[in-house]
């Protein structure tokens, strides 16, 4: 209810004449918004529910945004939340279909980039403010460029990185996402270097599919991504499904370990999610992922 109402505040104010006092407002619509949609949703239990909800975040963030175009708070909100519904409710959904005509994955597929990379646009721009000259810098000379940022940034830059990356993973032909993905696998090195804790493994997460899933000449280690899931692992207290999702789909995969795959999405099958918790809707979309990967081993394993 406090949320809808905060909503219902924001489309008021955005019907008036610009005014100081409308962007007085605003700003407090906004402080409002950006810290509270993020909680409410994580323990939510009804997967469809917050996937018929957000489309409406959505849209009340991009009318802020054009009202309050250097809320950097805004700017973040408004990144993590298209990152969050690209993955859950357009990418994934295309991904689990059953039968599913290939023009049709296609066209999800496609709207999934474009909502990533509205994502990455908003969370640059919140970059930006800091740092002038963020993306040239970051193409002349990364390494300089992220050292300047420290833990206080680190949420910007991980979530623009996993907007970049999960983009090109939504099209790998797409020539400037595949060279400049690079950077964002730069970001995510330095948002390790400021906290690995962060996001409760979330960064070695990451990083567990990233060396499990390219080659080795491109850099990719079955040892490195185990190593990171080990600490994923541990740091998420073995109560974070996607982590072993992560190592199924990528190590046990290329290994052709059948078993270890089967144990891993057992893993995640086995997770409460009866009870709320800052994790229960993320591991709702995991044991969905978990049991329809299950149930097609053999589009992935050579088995009998």
């Amino acid at each position: 209810m406090r949320t809808r109402s905060i909503i219902l505040i924001a489309i008021t104010f955005l019907a008036l004449s610009s005014c100081s006092v409308k962007k007085f407002a605003l700003k407090n619509v906004s402080k409002a918004l950006s810290g509270s949609s993020g909680d409410l949703f994580a323990a939510e239990n009804d997967l469809e529910l917050v996937g018929e909800s957000l489309p409406v975040f959505l849209k009340t963030y991009d009318a802020l945004i054009a009202e309050l175009p250097d809320d950097q708070d805004l700017l973040l909100a408004a990144g993590k939340a298209y990152a969050m519904y690209s993955f859950a409710f357009v990418y994934t959904p295309s991904e689990l279909a059953e039968g599913m005509r290939f023009q049709e994955k296609e066209t999800a597929v496609n709207r999934a980039k474009k909502l990533y990379l509205r994502a990455k646009d908003y969370l640059l721009r919140s970059i930006p403010l800091k740092n002038k000259n963020f993306l040239d810098s970051l193409k002349d000379n990364p390494g300089s460029t992220l050292s300047a940022f420290g833990v206080k940034d680190i949420e910007k830059l991980y979530w623009l990185a996993l907007s970049w990356m999960g983009a090109f993973n939504c099209d790998k032909f797409d020539m400037e996402l595949s060279i400049s993905s690079g950077y964002a696998v730069q970001i995510l090195k330095r948002c390790l270097e400021l906290d690995e804790t962060f996001n409760n493994g979330g960064i070695h997460e990451f990083f567990v599919t990233y060396y499990g899933s390219i080659p080795p000449a491109m850099g990719g280690s079955p040892e490195k991504a185990r190593e990171h899931f080990k600490r994923a692992v541990e740091l998420s207290r073995g109560k974070k499904g996607s982590i072993y999702l992560a190592l199924a789909l990528s190590v046990s995969v290329n290994e052709q370990n059948a078993a270890e795959f089967r144990d891993l999405l057992g893993r995640t099958l086995a997770i409460d999610t009866e009870m709320p918790s800052p994790e229960r809707l993320e591991n709702i979309l995991a044991k969905r992922r978990a049991a329809y990967f299950l149930a097609h081993m053999d589009d992935y394993f050579l088995i009998d």
